[in-house]
């Protein structure tokens, strides 16, 4: 399932070079960056996203807590 990560992580950094920078992109990129075990660029973008106050809430507790993990 992870060989699925890298064909959408590189579909989305196309999307948002070419100006798609809506809640669930940036969103969908810190996940996958977070499952490609990709820390530093994870935290970035789940930072991205909270402050972006999407309604969410689903989304918004998975990034609080995934922040916990990754920056401890």
């Amino acid at each position: 399932m992870l060989d699925q990560y890298q064909p959408a992580l590189n579909a989305l950094e196309r999307a948002e070079k070419m100006g798609d920078s809506s809640p669930l992109t940036i969103g969908t990129l810190a996940v996958c960056h977070d499952k490609l075990g990709q820390a530093n660029q994870a935290i970035a973008y789940y930072h991205k996203y909270l402050s972006m106050n999407s309604s969410d809430r689903r989304m918004n507790q998975m990034a609080h807590q995934r922040l916990d993990v990754l920056e401890k």
